[in-house]
C-alpha cells in the first residue's frame, strides 16, 4: 500500500510537470503558473524536508549553468532561477515550523548579511537611476540567499562531501569543455568568445561555463582545494591518478586564460596542497619545483621553445595598459564615493556614473562600466552600509586563520577555508564585478559554514580530514 501511494503521488507529481513546462513555454503568464503548480506538486505529494533539500542541491549545480538551462529564446529565464523562486517559500515555510538551526555566531552573520541587504535597498531612495537598482538589488539577494543556504545546509563532514562531489562532476565537466576550446578553439554559444571577444588572440582562451577567461580561472582555483579533498576521500586505488590530472590539467587552463590573479593563486594552492598533504615530500616537490621553474626562466627556454611558458610570461609583461585603465577607473571611483560623503550613489549606479565620468557626460542608455574593485563598488554604491558585507568577510577570514592555527596537523582540508577566502578577495579585484558571480558566494557560504559550525571542530578520528 506504501509502494502505490508513492508510486501514485510520484505519477501525479510528473503529469503537473510536464503540464507546467507546457504552460511556461506558451506565455510569460504560463511560466509563473508552472511555478505555482510545481510548487503545490513538491509541498503537497512529496516529502517535504526532501525536497526542500533536493531543490538546494538543484540550486547549486544548476547555478553553474547559468542561461544555458534557459529556455529557448528567453535566456533571461533558467533554470536556476527558478529553482530559487521554488526555494525560498518552502525553506521560509521549513524554518516557520522549525527552529532556525543557526549558532549564536552564525546568527550575527544572518544579521549582519540582512542589514547588508537592507542597505542596499535603502540607498534606492537617493539613487539617480532607478532602472539599474532592480538588477542589481536581485544580484544582492541571490549572493545573501546563496550564503544563507549553503550555511544552513552544510552542518557536517559528511553533508560537505555530498556538496563537494556534485560540485566535483561540474568541475570535471568544465575541464573538459576548457580543453576542447583550447585545442579547436570551439567555444560555448553564450561565451564571451562567441558574443565579444571575436579577435584571434582571444580563440583559444577557454571560458567553460563562464562568460570570459577571467571568471573561468577564477572558478578553476576557487574549487580546486575542495575538489581535491573531495577526490582524496574516494575509496579507489586511483584517484592520486585522478588528482594529478585534475591539477595539472586546471593549471594548464589556468594558464590559457590569461589571468594573472589566477595563476599566482593556483601556484600558492598548489605549493600548500603538496606542503600539507605530502609533508617532507611536499617541501622537496615545492622546492625543485620552483628551481625548474627559475632555471627555465634563466636559460631562456621557456621563452624560445615553449608556447606555454611564452603565455605566462606575456600575461605578466604585456598588460600594462590593462592595468593602468585599472587603476583609473579605482582613482575615478574612489572620487565618486568622496562626492557622495561616504553615503553612495545607490545600489547599482556606480557603473554607470563611472562610464559618465570616463567619457565625460552621460549616455541615453545609460550605459555602464564595471570599476573591478567590488569593495570600492560596494562602497560608492551603499556607502558605510557595506561594512556590514566586510564585516561577515573578515568574520571568515579571521575564523580561517584560527581554524588553521588549530587543524594544521590535520592536513591541507585546514587550508581550504582560507584560499577560498583568498580567492573571493583576489576575485574582487580580478573580475570586473563579483556581484553577478554566483559560484563565488556559494563558495564563501561553504568557508563560513566550516568556520562556524562546530562539528567542523572536532579532532577525534571521525572528523580526520
Amino acid at each position: 500500500m506504501v509502494v502505490m501511494k508513492e508510486r501514485w503521488k510520484l505519477i501525479v507529481c510528473m503529469l503537473l510537470l510536464c503540464f507546467g513546462i507546457v504552460a511556461s513555454l506558451l506565455s510569460g503568464i504560463g511560466i509563473i503558473l508552472a511555478v505555482c503548480i510545481l510548487l503545490f506538486a513538491l509541498v503537497f505529494l512529496l516529502d517535504f524536508d526532501k525536497i526542500e533539500y533536493a531543490l538546494w542541491i538543484g540550486i547549486v549545480v544548476t547555478s553553474f549553468f547559468g542561461s544555458y538551462l534557459g529556455f529557448p529564446g528567453n535566456n533571461s529565464i533558467f533554470l536556476f532561477r527558478i529553482l530559487l523562486l521554488l526555494h525560498v517559500p518552502i525553506f521560509l515555510w521549513k524554518l516557520s515550523r522549525n527552529r532556525l538551526g543557526y549558532s549564536k555566531l552564525e546568527k550575527v552573520i544572518v544579521i549582519l548579511i540582512v542589514c547588508w541587504l537592507f542597505g542596499n535597498v535603502a540607498s534606492m531612495l537617493w539613487a539617480n537611476y532607478i532602472s539599474a537598482t532592480f538588477r542589481y538589488l536581485y544580484f544582492v539577494f541571490e549572493a545573501g540567499y546563496l550564503i544563507l543556504i549553503t550555511l544552513y545546509h552544510v552542518r557536517s563532514k559528511k553533508d560537505l562531501l555530498v556538496l563537494t562531489y556534485f560540485i566535483s562532476a561540474v568541475y570535471g565537466f568544465c575541464l573538459v569543455i576548457g580543453l576542447i576550446e583550447v585545442l579547436t578553439g570551439w567555444h560555448m554559444s553564450l561565451s564571451g568568445n562567441v558574443l565579444e571577444y571575436t579577435q584571434e588572440r582571444h580563440k583559444y582562451r577557454p571560458a567553460g561555463l563562464q562568460y570570459n577567461y577571467n571568471d573561468f580561472g577564477a572558478f578553476l582555483v576557487m574549487f580546486l582545494p575542495l575538489v581535491v579533498w573531495g577526490m582524496k576521500n574516494w575509496k579507489w586505488r586511483v584517484k592520486y591518478v585522478f588528482i594529478i590530472a585534475v591539477v595539472g590539467l586546471s593549471g594548464f587552463l589556468v594558464i590559457n586564460t590569461y589571468s594573472r590573479v589566477s595563476m599566482v593563486v593556483w601556484i600558492i594552492e598548489v605549493v600548500l596542497i603538496l606542503i600539507l598533504w605530502l609533508r617532507v615530500w611536499g617541501v622537496i616537490a615545492s622546492v625543485v619545483g620552483l628551481l625548474a621553474i627559475v632555471s627555465i626562466n634563466v636559460l631562456n627556454l621557456g621563452a624560445a621553445n615553449s608556447n606555454l611558458f611564452t603565455e605566462v610570461i606575456s600575461a605578466f609583461t604585456e598588460k600594462d595598459g590593462s592595468t593602468s585603465e585599472r587603476m583609473m577607473m579605482y582613482q575615478k571611483t574612489m572620487q565618486i564615493i568622496s562626492d557622495s560623503h561616504f553615503l553612495g550613489v545607490g545600489v547599482g549606479n556606480v557603473p554607470i556614473e563611472l562610464n559618465n565620468s570616463i567619457m565625460g557626460h552621460g549616455t541615453l542608455d545609460n550605459a555602464y562600466r564595471a570599476p573591478h574593485n567590488f569593495i570600492l563598488e560596494s562602497i560608492g554604491n551603499i556607502g558605510l552600509w557595506s561594512f556590514f558585507l566586510f564585516a561577515v568577510i573578515v568574520t571568515i577570514l579571521m575564523l580561517s586563520l584560527k581554524y588553521l592555527w588549530v587543524h594544521l596537523q590535520l592536513g591541507f582540508f585546514a587550508i581550504v577555508p582560507i584560499l577560498i577566502v583568498a580567492e573571493f578577495l583576489s576575485a574582487s579585484v580580478g573580475i570586473s564585478t563579483i556581484i553577478e558571480i554566483r559560484f563565488l558566494w556559494i563558495a564563501l557560504g561553504i568557508a563560513l559554514a566550516v568556520v562556524c559550525n562546530q562539528a567542523f571542530w572536532r579532532r577525534d578520528d571521525e572528523w580526520d580530514f
